[in-house]
């Protein structure tokens, strides 16, 4: 199969006259091209003098698995003056990255045809023709005025981009040298930029950034591949294994890149599932792919990894919010900086493949340009990720800061709140050493009034001297219980162990003997108020603890002579429950005061106690499942009404409820 591209109209031919001050000289704009399948230059050479030649490049191929062919020439002058000296020697230095074959001829006046290159890139590497990353011809001279024409027949690769620079020795050594220097600097750079950039997204566990920097260095290789430096350093005597290690990494190159597309479309829920699939599935039949190129050797197959590489980057570019993952999330002004690097490099890319224009910019350096502007991509998201990871990172420190603020101001209410705690227990502990000392105190004066009582009681009524033993011995057994009240239950104290001897069959009793000794207790205090204290009598009998019994009735009993003026105090059993009433015909209580007297340590505005007689009461009744109900309005008198849970009925007298 034959195949003509660009074809451009015969030219007449250039001539390109080299002054002596001239120490480079560019030959780009002076070629001129024919398309020929012919290796042989004299076929050639006649079609240049024929003016077949023209301005335009022009490729021939055998077929699909053939390189593009082509011919090129021009005529040279050397303008030097003719003193008599020997002539000046050139080099000429031709620059075509992945150039296949390049066969470079000098025809002198006289006809004289000199094969100055011979080059194929199924031969070793012969570091003669080649000068750092181009080849180059060995010296040749030309005498003052002489005019020679240099053909050349090429076979290019993919890219049909070259340039040809014709120097002088001196000076092609001094820029080989800065050549050497630039390629190093580059490949050192982009190296380490990417060493460094792949262990960043190692440490953030980002697979889209470790397959976007494995990409990256698949393409340096492959820009290492066209300037020759593997072929030189690795395998300069195996060109075969050079072909296979072309096929890999251009191959591997478009797995990869079609891989991290997949990668970054793999977003939860994100509409573009399928096209994910789709690019997974190009990245594993590049994979495939590279096994078949290797296998069956086919030079056409390239095309397929370029292909691949150019539909890759085509949706890498026009979707860029597609790499907008839970891991990589760049702002926009990034994004917009990625997007344009990327568009820049594939115009460069293309500007390179197709050939346009080389003499101010290099098929070679258009191609170390795109990718320059591809790693300004990966460094716009690597710089977005370290944003995005920074700005994580200060919110996560905030937040743990701010939840140690928390949990320290809770340490120190716990603090305080245990301090309190313990202040309140020592107090505690205070006033119940302090009621214990004084129960015990109390307990000596009584025993001494007791003896005393005993003497003097043998000439008084029965009656009289009944209810002053019953008030003694409710005094004697109240300071005995305050006593043991303060005992620790782990103490094994006399009074604890007495406190475990009574406790014994609850006791059965009239409920007149507790209020025969109330009336006993408070008649003299009523009637020094000029109040009349009336205690009903009864029979009901009951087994409610008479200690607690009796100190509910005394504290209301007392209350309701304190705080009555005219009138009097009436106590009986009713009926009903049966419950003892404790009636006054005092100034009354409000339903607010009712529930403040309640609680413990509140007292009304006349009181002079410490604000515990009715809480007492009411806690009391509730220790031992009784009831104290009361009723009270201002200025109409109040009633207390204590339900009897333990009682033995019997026939007693009542109370009018009136």
């Amino acid at each position: 199969m034959v195949a003509v591209l660009l074809l451009g109209g015969p030219s007449a031919a250039q001539l390109v006259q080299i002054t002596p001050d001239q120490q480079r000289v560019p030959l780009d704009a002076e070629l001129r091209f024919w398309a020929s399948l012919g290796p042989v230059p004299g076929p050639a050479l006649a079609a240049f003098q024929t003016g077949q030649f023209g301005r335009n490049k022009q490729v021939i191929s055998h077929g699909l698995n053939h390189a593009p062919e082509m011919w090129f020439a021009t005529e040279l002058r050397n303008d030097s003056f003719d003193d008599g000296r020997a002539g000046d020697p050139f080099v000429l230095v031709f620059d075509a990255p992945a150039v296949v074959g390049y066969r470079l001829f000098l025809v002198r006046e006289d006809g004289l045809t000199e094969n100055l290159v011979d080059f194929s890139s199924y031969d070793p590497f012969d570091p003669a023709i080649h000068t750092v990353n181009r080849l180059r011809s060995p010296d040749f001279v030309l005498a003052p005025g002489e005019q020679v024409t240099l053909l050349a027949h090429l076979q290019l690769g993919l890219a049909h981009g070259f340039t040809a620079t014709l120097y002088r020795p001196d000076t092609l050594i001094s820029d080989s040298l800065g050549w050497t220097a630039t390629l190093t600097a580059f490949y050192a750079f982009c190296f380490s930029c990417l060493v460094i950039a792949f262990g960043f997204q190692a440490a953030m566990k980002s697979r889209v950034g470790m397959i976007y920097i494995v990409m990256f260095l698949l393409f340096l290789t492959a820009l290492a591949l066209s300037d020759s430096l593997l072929f030189r350093f690795l395998v300069p005597n195996r060109p075969d294994l050079h072909r296979y290690l072309s096929y890999s990494v251009f191959f591997l190159l478009a797995a990869s890149l079609c891989a991290f597309v997949s990668e970054g479309l793999r977003v939860p829920g994100h509409p573009r599932g399928r096209l994910s699939r789709i690019m997974l599935g190009l990245s594993v039949f590049a994979i495939l792919a590279l096994g078949m190129a290797i296998w069956l050797d086919a030079g056409w197959s390239i095309y397929i990894a370029f292909v691949l590489c150019g539909l890759g980057l085509a949706v890498n570019i026009f979707l860029p919010n597609s790499f907008r993952t839970s891991e990589d999330n760049p702002n926009v002004g990034i994004r917009l900086v990625s997007t344009i690097a990327m568009l820049s490099a594939a115009f460069v890319m293309v500007w390179s493949v197709m050939g346009w224009n080389t003499e101010w910019l290099s098929q070679r350096a258009a191609l170390k340009i795109a990718y320059m502007f591809l790693m300004l991509t990966a460094m716009s998201f690597l710089t977005g990720n370290l944003i995005v990871l920074r700005l994580r990172h200060l919110a996560a420190v905030e937040a743990r800061v701010q939840a140690l603020e928390q949990e320290a101001e809770r340490s120190r209410q716990l603090l305080e709140t245990e301090r309190a705690y313990v202040r309140a227990r020592e107090t505690a502990a205070t006033r119940q050493r302090q009621l214990a000392t004084a129960s015990h105190d109390i307990k000596q004066p009584l025993m001494s009034l007791r003896t005393t009582f005993d003497a003097i009681s043998a000439g008084m009524d029965d009656t009289v001297r009944q209810r002053l033993n019953e008030s003694f011995r409710y005094l004697e057994t109240l300071s005995r219980d305050f006593v043991d009240g303060t005992v620790e239950p782990d103490d094994q104290s006399d009074a604890a162990q007495e406190a475990g001897d009574r406790e014994e069959a609850p006791e059965v009793y009239s409920v007149a003997v507790p209020l025969g000794t109330v009336q006993q207790m408070f008649s003299d205090e009523a009637a020094a108020k000029g109040l009349s204290l009336r205690v009903v009598e009864t029979s009901v009998q009951t087994t409610a603890p008479p200690i607690a019994l009796m100190r509910i009735l005394s504290n209301l009993v007392s209350n309701a002579v304190k705080y009555t003026d005219q009138g009097g105090v009436l106590v009986g059993l009713r009926r009903e429950g049966p419950q003892i009433w404790v009636c006054d015909t005092g100034q009354g209580m409000t339903d607010a005061e009712l529930e403040t007297f309640q609680q413990a340590y509140s007292k009304g505005d006349q009181s002079t106690g410490h604000g515990l007689g009715l809480s007492v009461c009411f806690e009391l009744a509730r220790e031992h499942d009784m009831t104290l109900v009361v009723t009270s309005a201002p200025g109409q008198g109040t009633v207390f009404a204590l339900s009897l849970a333990q009682h033995v009925p019997a026939a007693h007298s009542t109370i009018n409820a009136t």
